[in-house]
């Protein structure tokens, strides 16, 4: 009877957690996605654009163009919103670190194409395309492929456990005898 009902209930508070941070990380992931590819998208058009004007002396944006993509981009890379957001769905820890070393190396891409010259533009042209292929096109494919892992009801369960894991063990380590005394 009563145990039962316990039980029951107990279980479906658990269901109902899991559930919404279900949701909950695969909002954060979709918006994720789209606030990258919003970044991507404006960093090859000012990365083309600049690459055709000194290359072949041909600009494929207008002034104001350039300088609307380049000033999106920058409060694109300068928010805070979306990392806070990721930060308290997925909580402090590696999800949140691959955020944030796949922002420092589009802002390396980014600076790359801003400071290029004409002068420089062959060599800043080789680093960019190397960044992208060594850096940010692997990070993003592992940092969606860790925050789709986030979304499955395991990853979300063995979450759910950690701050128990972590409080047992520590109240263990604490009533183990020391061996180094």
């Amino acid at each position: 009877g009563f145990i039962g009902a316990l039980i029951a209930t107990l279980f479906s508070i658990f269901y109902h957690h899991i559930s919404e941070r279900k949701k909950l990380r695969s909002d954060v992931m979709l918006e994720l996605v789209g606030y990258f590819d919003d970044i991507y998208v404006k960093l090859q058009a000012i990365h083309v654009d600049k690459d055709a004007e000194y290359t072949n002396k041909k600009k494929g944006l207008s002034e104001e163009e350039y300088r609307r993509f380049s000033r999106e981009l920058k409060d694109l890379l300068n928010t805070q919103k979306i990392g806070a957001k990721l930060e308290i769905v997925y909580g402090e820890g590696e999800t949140v670190a691959r955020y944030n070393r796949l922002k420092v190396h589009l802002w390396e891409a980014t600076l790359s194409v801003w400071e290029g010259t004409e002068a420089n533009w062959q060599d800043n042209n080789r680093l960019i395309h190397d960044i992208f292929r060594t850096k940010i096109d692997p990070f993003r494919k592992d940092f969606e492929s860790l925050l789709i892992r986030g979304t499955r009801a395991r990853e979300i369960i063995k979450d759910f456990f950690k701050p128990f894991f972590s409080f047992f063990s520590s109240l263990l380590s604490k009533t183990r005898p020391n061996k180094a005394g």
